[in-house]
């Protein structure tokens, strides 16, 4: 496999940063289960041809520019044929992605309350499977459930990016994180992330509340933030609405954490 192929697909599986633009898991499953089919339905040797390429980037509603840049980054064999395999595929797809229209307070707090409601290790299926629908990232329905059985709060943090760079939602007289704010703020969750667990809580929580209040050092409380438990929501959440409260945020962070109920 080519070096960049390589690279490509440990950046897919969220094994780094999100400081850059990233397919997320969700979206490699989805996209794979697609090639995968097109594979085995036409006996292919782990190859995809340019028709066949060209119609499922359709299927995956890459229309326009985009369908036109697609298929100028399909590579092409020594015969000049254009040709790719499942490494190849993944890497015209993130060359391909959209940057999105971020994410606004109201969609934030609907994916606290979905984490929230979630009862199992991972979030049901269908509601993934319907958010993806909403995005209208395919055609036709996806044949199988996500079969994921990553942990609700790292799955979370999937979601957010990918409704960042997808959601079509036009958002007016909102303050709105930018998808690469998105990015930047997951990706610095994931930095505070120690035990890598999906949710920051004890020491990690502790280093959380000291950044939010980096203009108000000097607090007095008696809450005892070593017990909270944030989640990525709630950290992207915060920060948005820390936007429009230059001042005292010692008393927006306390009154929050009581809103969500995380004391």
């Amino acid at each position: 496999m080519h070096l960049k192929s390589a690279v490509i697909l440990c950046v897919v599986y969220f094994c780094t940063s999100v400081w850059e633009p990233t397919l997320m898991p969700v979206e490699v499953e989805l996209y794979l289960e697609k090639f995968v089919t097109l594979l085995k339905d036409n006996q292919n040797n782990g190859f995809l041809h340019h028709k066949q390429l060209l119609g499922l980037f359709k299927e995956l509603n890459i229309k326009n520019e985009e369908l036109e840049k697609a298929e100028n980054l399909i590579p092409k064999d020594e015969e000049g044929h254009a040709i790719a395999n499942q490494a190849e595929f993944l890497l015209i797809m993130l060359d391909v992605l959209p940057e999105g229209n971020g994410l606004s307070q109201k969609q934030l707090e609907k994916f606290v309350e979905l984490y929230n409601k979630t009862t199992t290790r991972s979030i049901d299926p269908k509601i993934i499977q319907k958010i993806f629908k909403e995005f209208e990232m395919t055609r036709t329905p996806h044949k199988e459930l996500f079969r994921s059985n990553r942990p609700a709060a790292k799955e979370l943090m999937e979601l957010l990016i990918v409704t960042a760079e997808r959601s079509k939602t036009a958002h007016r007289n909102e303050i709105v994180l930018s998808t690469p704010k998105v990015r930047t703020l997951v990706s610095n969750f994931k930095k505070n992330d120690y035990n890598n667990n999906g949710i920051l809580s004890g020491e990690e929580a502790i280093e959380f509340v000291k950044d939010f209040l980096t203009k108000d050092p000097e607090y007095s409380t008696t809450i005892n933030f070593y017990d909270i438990k944030i989640n990525v929501a709630h950290y992207v959440l915060f920060h948005l609405i820390k936007l429009r409260q230059v001042r005292d945020h010692f008393c927006l962070l306390e009154n929050l954490l009581r809103k969500y109920e995380l004391i």
